[in-house]
């Protein structure tokens, strides 16, 4: 499991994301077609933090049996085998710039994921890989307290120049 920012040290993408995956915003919207698209899109999103604390507050999974389309109208299908697996967690994110570091801040999301056999031989971890993705969070928490640490840091800088 990533739980680190250092996406780099966790592999090529084809370790975690098969390369056909698609990751849907919460609305269904597919925001990223393809694994390597999927990886550097999570690796700018989280390079900006130093650490994730992940804690899980409900998990569950099942094996998938037929094909199911799991939203109608969505498209995230899955084949007989497959595993869904949904979880809701806090997030608390520590930025990585030591001018908005304090204390964390937490975020709370819903994923559904859906993990398959590796699409190519030699892919995937432990013989799995995440086909499918959606994830449901409040992003803008995140974007009002590191753009009010901004301000802060920069006020804090004027000051110090004008000392």
């Amino acid at each position: 499991m990533v739980r680190g920012c250092d996406l780099d040290s966790h592999g090529p993408f084809s370790r975690w994301c098969a390369p056909s995956a698609v990751f849907y915003n919460g609305d269904g919207v597919v925001l990223y077609e393809g694994g390597e698209r999927i990886w550097t899109w999570m690796h700018d999103l989280f390079s900006p933090f130093e650490r994730l604390d992940v804690q899980i507050e409900e998990s569950r999974a099942r094996v998938l049996e037929g094909v199911v389309t799991l939203k109608p109208g969505v498209g995230v299908l899955a084949e007989d085998g497959d595993e869904l697996g949904q979880g809701g967690e806090k997030v608390v994110f520590y930025p990585r710039d030591s001018a908005l570091r304090g204390e964390g801040i937490p975020v709370r999301r819903m994923m559904e994921f859906v993990i398959g056999e590796p699409e190519e031989a030699g892919q995937g971890t432990d013989g799995r890989q995440f086909w499918r993705g959606k994830v449901w969070w409040d992003t803008i928490v995140l974007a009002h307290e590191l753009a009010e640490r901004r301000r802060k840091a920069a006020e804090q800088a004027t000051k110090e120049r004008s000392s």
